[in-house]
């Protein structure tokens, strides 16, 4: 059955190291290594995750988007996705994300590594819509800020750790 998915692209339709983009380009790469390496093309299974994810994974100043369908069952991390072939589907619009959303998934993605009680309680508290006063609000882009920043050190490790063990 086929699926659709979103790859993320610079301005000019290319991808790192070169690899252009558009109507009737087709790529297939191994399949061999790591996710994070040649033998993998990264996707993502929605869009607004790719915009979420951009900084941490390709960090285009200013994306573009792509849609492309798919039958391949893809090797997966828990937020990209890696494809052994991808044919270019169309350009789609690049979704627009409110500040909320961005403060939630920072949260969202920090309690998947940081477990501190009192920052979860709160954090649990303000996912809910318990815990959204002003302050509050403004004490969210911090504490997510950090979190995320706990995260993606977390993260890091797990990916040098990873390359050592395959090295």
């Amino acid at each position: 059955e086929m699926t659709t998915y979103y790859k993320l692209t610079d301005q000019k339709g290319q991808t790192h190291g070169g690899t252009q983009w558009g109507p009737g380009v087709k790529y297939t790469v191994s399949g061999e290594g790591e996710l994070c390496t040649t033998g993998w093309l990264h996707a993502y299974a929605d869009p607004i995750l790719a915009v979420f994810m951009n900084p941490a994974g390709a960090n285009f100043a200013n994306p573009k988007m792509f849609s492309f369908e798919s039958d391949e069952l893809p090797k997966a991390d828990g937020t990209k996705l890696g494809f052994t072939s991808i044919r270019f589907g169309v350009w789609v619009d690049m979704p627009v994300v409110t500040a909320d959303e961005v403060v939630r998934f920072g949260i969202l993605a920090a309690k998947t590594v940081y477990k501190d009680k009192k920052w979860t309680a709160w954090a649990d508290g303000w996912l809910s819509g318990k815990d959204r006063s002003a302050e509050a609000e403004a004490a969210a882009a911090a504490r997510a800020a950090r979190a995320a920043e706990a995260a993606a050190r977390a993260a890091a490790r797990a990916a040098a750790w990873a390359a050592a063990r395959a090295a």
